[in-house]
Formats: C-alpha cells, structure tokens, sequence
C-alpha cells in the first residue's frame, strides 16, 4: 500500500503545519532555498519573522556556500538537497512540530573527513524584544512580542528558544544597531566575534537599542564529518509565554526516540489512517479528497481566520468524528454577519447530533438570530442586508450607489438559521417564534426576490424593493432549500445551466458571463482585484451551488442529477494546475474559462469550500438528517468508488459502488441496491 503522505508528494509546495496553530507557510516566501525558517512563521495567528537559518563555516571560520540542487515536499517534511564547496554535500529536513517547534535537520557527507562548524541564528527587531529576557540555559532563550496584521488583536508575548538539539559548542546573542539584516552571514556581528573556532558563549542584550535596531541570538555546533557522514539538528521554539516553563532542556520535545522528520512522518500518517478511506476510478476525485484532508490537518487547530473559514470546517470536519466542528461553532457564533449559521449546524446535527451540545449553543444562535433581525432587517420585511463592507456590494448595488440591498445569500442564511432554532428549540413558545420568522422570511424570498418574468431569484433594493437585474451566482442559493419549488426549476436550467451565463468549463462564475462587467481574468474598473467578484469563479460560492442543484435534484427534479455530475466533476477539475494530476491546489478563487488559480494572491490551501463534503454526500452517496440515512450516489458513470471508516448518527458505514450496483455496510449489514434508486435506513434520533 502506497504511504499516502507520499501520495502528496511534490516539488512545488513549501508550507508545513502541526495542527496545533503552529505554521510555516510564508506569501511569496524570498529564503526558501536558505536552511532553516528565515521566511518566517505563524502561532495562534500571529507571525514572526525571521525565525533562523543556519550558516556553514570551514574550520578557518570561512562561509561555505550552500547551492539547492532538489527540493521535495510532502505534508510531513520539506527535503532540500544542497551542493557545497570541497565535495560536500548536504540534506536537510525540515519539519513543524506541536507547541511551536521548527526544526531543521542537516545531513552531510564528504569525500573526505572534514570538520565544520554549523550556526544556527536569527534577528528580532530589537523594539519587539523584551529588555533583560535574554538568556543561555541550555539554549538560547528570549521574550518577543509576536505581531499580527488583525486590528482586534493584540500581539502576543512569546517565549523563543534557539537550540542546537544534543547541546551547543558556543552561542552569543547582542543588540545591534541597525535594521533586521537579511540571512547573509557577513551582516551579522557573529563574524567579528567568531575566534578560536567558537562564539564568545555569551549574552549581551540588556541594554536597550537605538530605534531601528536588531536583536541577534546564534548557537554554534562543531561537526566531524566522516567517511560515513554525520549530522545535527537545530530547532527554534515560540510559543506563548503562559504554555512554556522559566527552565529549559535546550532540546525540544518529540524528537528522542527518532529523528524530526520521522516523528512528523509517523504523526502525519496516523493522521491518514484516522480518516475516512476513499478510492475512486477517478483519479482527480481520488487525489482532490486527500488533499482536502491535508488542507484540514495543516490548519485543523488554528482558529479558522473567517466565517466562511468556520462554515467550511464545520461541513468537512462533521465526517471525522473529531470535537473541532463544535470548537468552532463555539468561538465563531461570536460573529454573526453574514454567516451561514444554519447550514453549519444542521450539516452538524445531520451527521453526529448532539443534545448537550446544542444546549449549550442555543443561546448563542438565538443571539446571533436576533441580531440579524434588529440590524439587517430593520423593516420588518423578512430580507436581510448584505454587509456594508462586502467586497461584491459595489457590483450589486444599483448605478447611482445609493441604499441597502436585501441580498439573497444573507436571506437564505438567516431562514436556515431560523429553521434550525425552530427545530431545536426547546420550548414551545421559542418554536414557534423562530417558525414565525422562517416561514415570512421564506413567503417574502418567493414573493419579492422571484422574478417570474426573468426566471430568476435576485436581490432587491431595501427601500424601493424593486428586484435587482444584476444575475450572479449567489441568485441560486434558494434552490439548496425547501424556499425554491418545482416550479422555479425552469429558471435554475435555463441560466445555471447556460453556457451563454453560468455553465462555464470550470463553474461557477460569480456574475454572468453575458453582463458587460464580466471579467475571467478578475480585473475590475481597469485592475486586478484581490477579491474580484464581478466573474471569478471562487469555490466557497460553487460547493454551495452544487449543494443546491442536488438538493433540487433530490427533491423534485431528478432530471438535474446528470447536471449536477457535470458542475461537480468540473469543479473538481479546476482543482489541479493545468490537470497535472499530482499538482492539486486550494486558491481563492480561479478563471471560470481557463481554471487558472489566483498564483497572485500567494494564498494556497484555502479552507473556504466542503469538497470533502460533496464527495461523500454526491460520489459516495451517503446523506444523512433526523429521519435517518440515505445512500444515494449521483451516476458519475465511476467503474469503482469505495469509502470506508465513516461513522454517521453513531452508525459505522461502508458505501461500494461498482459500475451500476452499490453495496452498503451499516453496522455490518450489508444491503445491495442500483445508481439511481436511494437506500434508506432509519436510525434513532440523539437526544
């Protein structure tokens, strides 16, 4: 059997996490081919950059450049290979470890033995350094404000430990004045101090530098490099300062009983074999599920950074068995606009209910509920304000840019908020307020946002309630709920499925190819925007938009089931960079025509969408809500798709699809049915 942490094995990609916060995985980065971390990395949100390279020195205390040859990437480790003068040659691993661990493992070998001396250092704006924090005790140790770009939070107080793993020859640390030079050793006072074949083992930071000033800390190892090699191992922690001891070893945890990179490796793997197994006779399929398992473990426990962040986890995570869904229902029900709520968690409930937890929750919800209503509906109507600061209002709001709009995303989020509180409240007074609100919220989406004549859901002035003629994606949402009927099917194939409009090679475009503002490229008023949304396809929009063409599907229109194959199986292809099968990615968005990703914005591993989720709901089949669990694959035509491992509504659950005929495995029954004709098995309700 393959390792699938090789499975993702590539050259292209540079970012690794532990799953705890603990990330490096710079925009951009400019010293990927430098040892160690000088791009920079992040905990809890907050960044810290430089970390540390590691310079190599001839035993006459003369640099010995470092020349890349390889580089490989696998989820676990990054790998660099690099050449060096008098016939040295060098292998490092570097690995991201829990607690805000970076470590880098260096292997030489040499055509003959050769001493040489590796250090490992790094620079601080001196002003982010804490006076009389400095100190060796084992390793070289200090306190630094960890910055963050996000106003509501302030920079964090971090402990940082610099350490050569199995103990240090020599270290120094001292103030210089001076900006934070780049990782050139000839910038460093290190070079001036270097005598004897050591550092001066001493630290010289208690006074306070001069603005502008740097902070540099470096720890030095002496290296008999034999016939047969030899190796060493440098690691910098940082983690706030509460999680972290006034003592330290010098050498991190996790390492002892194996190198670094195995103890990532085995961590990585176990997280693989924890999951859900998939295969598929599609490949990009096959591939696109794994990746999407990465991209959650390698921000599982950092706090999502957005909404729809929260959104996205919370429906891919529901199908791991793991508490996190509910941790980030938890924090993120803090935040009310313009998420969908609702959808969060009843995809939550569907799958793993939880009375206590709901309990526990309610109130938040019903808080976040009444907000919605006193802030984005101030008339009473039932509609909701999209958010002032949303970045597709300029494209949505009417010419002369005046007034609210009543957007058609936040009014079907709220009805699905509502629907929920309805169903999970507990008294029955509370139910039948929230089932007020859903069921005018519901009549005035049909009534004021449907435009008969156009065959459209859309957007509606908040003062005028005149209907918006502006077509974007966002317009379908109503068909993933009980709001769109049958008869407003007719509307969803004639624009959805036209590929004068919507029906794109890689789908969904935010805005209508045929308004005269459509731009696949992203640019927007004579630029390139970051977040263009005037024709961009952006992934969160399209999983919603599949969501909702299987629901009509499902509901009331099966003729939809093959369309709903065609969008989900060109989603999953725009996935993977030129439909080289081992280059998946995760941007912010892509061209609608040509599939290229947003390489510009630097942001890879997005979390925004649920593939995850819509390959287990539409490919394997399996759905779940209060009344039980349905097996009900779309016809992907697949020769083979397997998963097992998945445990839903406290059911254990294989799903085998071979050609036409399926077999499902609940709880080690097995029952035998065809594409086409769902499987529904009941299942009590959790309390």
């Amino acid at each position: 059997m393959i390792d699938p942490v090789e499975r993702l094995a590539r050259d292209d990609k540079w970012q690794l996490g532990a799953g705890d916060g603990t990330l490096s995985a710079p925009v951009f980065p400019r010293w990927l081919d430098v040892p160690g971390f000088w791009d920079g990395a992040s905990i809890q949100r907050r960044g810290i950059a430089p970390l540390f390279t590691i310079t190599i020195l001839d035993d006459a205390g003369r640099e010995i450049a470092a020349r890349v040859t390889s580089r490989r990437w696998t989820p676990a480790e990054l790998t660099l290979q690099y050449r060096l003068g008098s016939g040295i040659t060098a292998t490092e691993v570097r690995t991201v470890h829990p607690g805000g661990i970076f470590v880098s493992e260096l292997r030489f070998a040499a055509f003959k033995p050769e001493r040489i001396h590796l250090i490992a250092w790094t620079a601080q704006r001196a002003s982010r350094v804490e006076k009389g924090s400095g100190v060796w005790n084992g390793a070289l140790q200090f306190v630094l404000a960890a910055k963050t770009g996000e106003e509501d939070r302030s920079p964090l107080r971090v402990r940082a430990e610099l350490a050569c793993v199995g103990g240090a020859a020599s270290w120094s640390a001292i103030r210089s004045e001076g900006p934070v030079p780049s990782p050139e050793w000839a910038l460093t006072p290190f070079v001036e101090q270097w005598s004897g074949g050591l550092l001066p083992r001493t630290v010289r930071a208690d006074e306070d530098a001069p603005d502008g000033g740097s902070f540099l800390a470096a720890v030095h190892r002496t290296l008999e490099v034999e016939y047969s090699g030899a190796s060493a191992t440098f690691a910098m922690r940082v983690a706030p300062e509460e999680d972290t001891t006034a003592q330290s070893s010098g050498a991190p945890a996790g390492g002892r009983q194996m190198t670094f990179g195995g103890t990532s490796r085995k961590r990585w793997t176990d997280y693989f074999a924890s999951i859900p197994s998939f295969r598929c006779s599609d490949p990009y399929i096959e591939a696109l599920y794994r990746h999407r398992w990465y991209v959650l473990r390698v921000n599982a426990n950092a706090p999502a950074d957005s909404v729809k962040n929260a959104v996205g986890k919370v429906r891919e995570l529901r199908w791991s068995g793991a508490a996190a869904p509910r941790e980030i229902l938890r924090e993120f029900l803090k935040k009310p606009a313009a998420a969908d709520w609702g959808a969060a968690l009843s995809a939550l409930d569907d799958v793993c209910p939880d009375g206590a937890f709901t309990g526990q929750i309610l109130k938040k919800a019903s808080a976040a509920a009444d907000w919605l209503i006193g802030e984005r509906d101030r008339e009473a109507s039932g509609l909701f304000d999209i958010a002032r600061d949303d970045k597709s209002l300029e494209l949505r709001a009417p010419a002369d840019g005046g007034g609210r709009i009543k957007g058609i995303e936040s009014s079907v989020y709220a009805y699905r908020l509502f629907r929920w509180l309805e169903r999970s409240a507990r008294a029955d007074g509370e139910k039948a307020k929230w089932k007020s609100l859903a069921d005018t919220t519901r009549d005035a989406i049909r009534q004021r946002m449907w435009n008969p004549a156009a065959g459209l859901f859309s957007d509606v002035d908040a003062k005028s309630f005149e209907r918006a003629t502006v077509k974007h994606a966002r317009c379908f949402l109503p068909y993933g709920t009980d709001i769109a009927e049958a008869e407003h099917t007719a509307g969803l194939v004639k624009h959805l499925l036209s590929p004068a409009e919507f029906l794109t090679e890689f789908p969904v475009p935010s805005l209508s190819t045929d308004d005269p503002r459509f731009s696949a490229e992203g640019e927007w008023k004579s630029r390139r925007a970051g977040e263009p949304w005037n024709g961009r396809t952006h992934p969160e929009i399209t999983a919603e938009i599949v969501d909702a063409v299987a629901h009509a599907a499902r509901e009331h229109s099966p003729e939809l089931r093959e369309a709903t194959v065609t969008l989900l199986r060109r989603f999953v292809r725009m996935m993977f960079r030129d439909g080289e099968l081992h280059l998946v990615n995760s941007f912010e968005h892509y061209n609608p025509i040509t599939g290229h990703a947003s390489y510009y914005r630097g942001m890879d591993d997005v979390q925004h969408a649920w593939l995850i989720d819509l390959i287990i709901r539409h490919v394997a089949g399996v759905n779940a809500n209060d009344r039980g669990i349905t097996i009900d694959p779309l016809p992907f035509g697949l020769d083979l798709a397997e998963i097992t491992g998945l445990t839903v509504r406290g059911k254990t659950i294989s799903v085998l699809i071979e050609g036409s005929t399926i077999t499902a495995t609940i709880d080690g029954e097995k029952t035998v049915g065809a594409i086409g004709t769902p499987m529904f098995f009941t299942t009590p309700s959790k309390s």
